[in-house]
């Protein structure tokens, strides 16, 4: 415990005494106040004078840019040079003849014996900054005038070889492009000439269809005309055997009407014939009447005979006429049957002859059918040919135009500042050398001071 007070107490005695050091410097520093500022303004003085009296440098520069050649498939810029390789070429003194013999040319006196140039480039850029420091600012101007002129010289040669190259793309991607639009209209030539083509085909498959419907419309009009005909025929016919019909039962009854008739002769006749039989068995009378009587009745019996013999003979008669009747009944039923066999044969025919015609027209239509639907695919397959051309051709179009942006942003090195000189010099810095001579002068001072007050410290010491 009493370790630990001993401590505390020794560092607050310690504190006390810095602060006795701290005053005791500044009262040095006070006694030679007057060495610190005579010794401060003297040598900020003597620097000044001699600043004041070196010779002055100006600083010309001008900023330079490596030219753009192409733009890479990721459209980054891809430069001529990189900054880092033009200012190795100017630090290694590639374009100093260069510069001379410009100099020389433009009738400068008293060239520079070694030409320096400071360079500075922007971090992750190809910008370069190149600064030359001369007592002749006009004199400068023409030296950066000059290496401008010989870096754009000298890649004057790959300036031309890129854009060469760019014009043989152009020229092959153009003639590229007008082999596709050819194609391209041909193509559509082809869709012209099928379309014309096809429309032929069709107008004469058409007049074929209507032929051939013209053609069954005539057959039905046939049809229904040699059908009407045979109707006709055939209801004459049957008109015809009505009336045959009609006559054979006329023939009937008349025959009906004779043999009543001759059933009634031959009734009297058989009654005369008793009678007579009847009158000659009589005895009451002469025989010259009996022979007269006798005679009448023979004569009429004969009558009776010849006229029954008479009705018979126009029963055959009719009963032939009923057989002609009839004949001709059944000649009329079959030029009837004949007729409607003429008319199933003729509309069996012409039934035929439709239904081929129709099919045909069915073909025709199927036909036509595949001409617009072969002509439908053949335009789809030309049109999807015409698609790929003018996909094909966009894209040389769109080759083209980059191709020829590429060629017109071939540049050459870009003098993004022209040399200009500062308008104040760069060296010497009189500023800072009379802030570095006060800085300087007031630290050599104050040691000067103390270093006095010790050898005076130790000189009171030494006679003590």
């Amino acid at each position: 415990m009493k370790e630990i007070q001993i401590e505390h107490k020794a560092q607050e005695y310690d504190a006390y005494e810095d602060e006795i050091q701290l005053m005791d410097l500044m009262e040095v520093l006070w006694r030679w106040k007057y060495l610190v500022l005579i010794g401060t303004l003297l040598c900020t003085g003597v620097v000044a004078f001699v600043s004041f009296q070196m010779q002055k440098i100006y600083r010309v520069s001008t900023v330079l840019e490596p030219g753009i050649v192409h733009l890479d498939p990721y459209g980054r810029v891809v430069r001529m040079c990189k900054g880092q390789e033009l200012m190795d070429l100017i630090d290694a003194g590639v374009f100093n003849q260069a510069i001379l013999a410009d100099l020389k040319a433009k009738g400068m006196s008293d060239l520079p014996q070694r030409l320096g140039f400071d360079m500075k480039q922007p971090k992750n850029s190809d910008i370069l900054e190149v600064s030359y420091d001369t007592p002749n600012p006009e004199m400068g101007v023409k030296v950066l005038e000059g290496l401008n002129k010989a870096v754009l010289k000298s890649f004057t040669g790959v300036i031309e070889r890129w854009k060469g190259q760019y014009a043989t793309e152009l020229t092959s991607k153009k003639r590229r492009s007008s082999e596709l639009v050819e194609k391209i209209v041909r193509r559509k030539n082809t869709i012209s000439s099928a379309e014309v083509q096809n429309s032929i085909k069709v107008s004469q498959i058409e007049n074929k269809i209507g032929i051939a419907e013209t053609r069954v419309a005539t057959l039905e009009m046939e049809k229904n005309t040699e059908t009407a005909k045979k109707k006709n025929d055939a209801f004459v016919l049957l008109a015809k055997i009505e009336t045959k019909k009609k006559q054979i039962k006329n023939l009937n009854d008349r025959i009906g009407e004779v043999k009543h008739e001759l059933a009634q002769i031959a009734e009297n006749m058989n009654r005369l014939i008793e009678e007579r039989d009847r009158f000659l068995s009589s005895a009451s009378k002469g025989k010259q009447e009996n022979s007269f009587a006798s005679v009448m009745y023979i004569t009429t019996v004969q009558q009776n005979i010849a006229y029954i013999n008479s009705l018979r003979s126009s029963i055959n008669d009719l009963q032939n006429q009923i057989l002609q009747e009839s004949l001709a009944i059944e000649q009329l039923e079959t030029e009837i049957k004949d007729t409607e066999l003429e008319k199933a044969k003729m509309e069996e025919s012409i039934a035929s002859q439709t239904k081929d015609l129709k099919m045909g027209i069915r073909d025709y239509q199927n036909e036509m059918e595949s001409l617009k639907k072969g002509l439908e695919i053949e335009i789809g397959n030309v049109e999807s040919e015409i698609k790929v051309l003018e996909t094909e051709r966009d894209s040389a179009n769109e080759e083209i135009q980059q191709t020829e942006l590429k060629r017109v942003n071939v540049e050459n090195i870009q003098i993004r500042k022209t040399p200009t000189s500062s308008v104040n010099p760069v060296k010497p810095k009189i500023m800072l050398n009379v802030l570095l001579s006060l800085v300087i002068g007031l630290f050599l001072s104050v040691f000067l001071s103390f270093f006095l007050e010790a050898l005076a410290k130790r000189k009171v010491g030494r006679d003590q």
